[in-house]
């Protein structure tokens, strides 16, 4: 039976460095929104702005008609959804599960398929973007799955993207998320190599930078990783590790389709030997291992 105020109330599971700032302006926006982490400092967050707390992800999902879930890795994306008090054990007839975890398509439709079983709708709504844009709700939404409730969010994505783009049935919203993301680590990569060798050859540091800041081969995404590296520090916005494990989700998809991918197989052998050294960093920090490896400039 849902709770009171079911249909007037939203839930977000997984409050991490994007999932707290999209359930944040969801709140801001007007929304009653409960809201759940396995870290209680997230959820501690959430709250403090005026969220309600719930005990478990089956609970977010037995007091809301839309819940959000955005979790680290596919394991927690199972767990949260399908797991011990996962959300599908709360879900209602009414219920719509918004899956914006990136994952494989293989398992974006496994988890809409378990939640369609118990009577709800979903769509995998792959998040393209990091914490920034998340913050001033800039962030592109790669949707698959049913359309009646992707229509039913509009007014919820609307608070969260600049873009929304349908991309057809379950999976195919990961599937475009796991496309999206080879551009993003392999032009990371390209970008690593570029400085390294305009340092090697005795350019001058701020003035590289400064032109490439400027260039228009460097994406929009890209460009704030120069002031990391003209500062030589790599905060998180989007982590090294998460990189390293969209790239292997996306290596894994390339050997069941055939797909050679021999760009991507290398950045992501360089994405992993940076991230045997720094475990807590941003994915643009590949940019130190490759100025590093060109002998332009020691690690501290």
């Amino acid at each position: 039976m849902a709770a009171p105020g079911f249909a007037h109330t939203v839930g977000f599971v997984g409050l991490g460095h994007l999932g707290g700032a999209m359930a944040s302006r969801l709140l801001h926006a007007g929304n009653r929104l409960v809201v759940f982490d396995r870290d209680p400092a997230h959820t501690n967050e959430l709250t403090r702005q005026g969220a309600d707390a719930a005990g478990s992800a089956q609970e977010v999902a037995e007091r809301a008609a839309v819940v959000f879930s955005c979790l680290p890795t596919e394991d927690a994306a199972r767990q949260a959804l399908l797991g011990e008090y996962g959300a599908v054990y709360g879900a209602c007839p009414n219920s719509g599960f918004v899956e914006c975890s990136t994952v494989s398509p293989d398992t974006a439709v496994a988890l809409a398929s378990a939640l369609r079983a118990a009577g709800a709708q979903a769509i995998d709504a792959s998040v393209s973007g990091s914490t920034i844009p998340a913050q001033h709700g800039e962030l592109v939404l790669l949707v698959g799955g049913d359309r009646e409730l992707c229509r039913r969010c509009e007014h919820l994505f609307a608070v969260l993207a600049q873009q929304v783009h349908y991309m057809g049935p379950s999976g195919t919203g990961a599937m475009t998320k796991l496309v999206v993301n080879t551009l993003l680590g392999v032009n990371m990569q390209a970008i690593a190599e570029a400085i390294a060798l305009g340092l090697a050859s005795g350019l001058d540091r701020d003035r590289l930078l400064d032109v490439l800041a400027a260039n228009a081969t460097v994406a929009a995404a890209h460009r704030p990783k120069i002031d990391n590296a003209r500062k030589d520090g790599y905060p998180v916005q989007f982590a090294l590790r998460l990189m390293h494990k969209d790239f292997g989700l996306v290596l894994d998809q390339a050997h069941r389709v055939a797909a050679p991918m021999p760009a991507t197989a290398v950045a992501a052998q360089l994405c992993h030997a940076e991230l045997a050294k720094e475990q807590e960093e941003d994915f643009s920090a590949v940019i130190r291992l490759m100025v590093e490896l060109a002998g332009a400039a020691p690690r501290a």
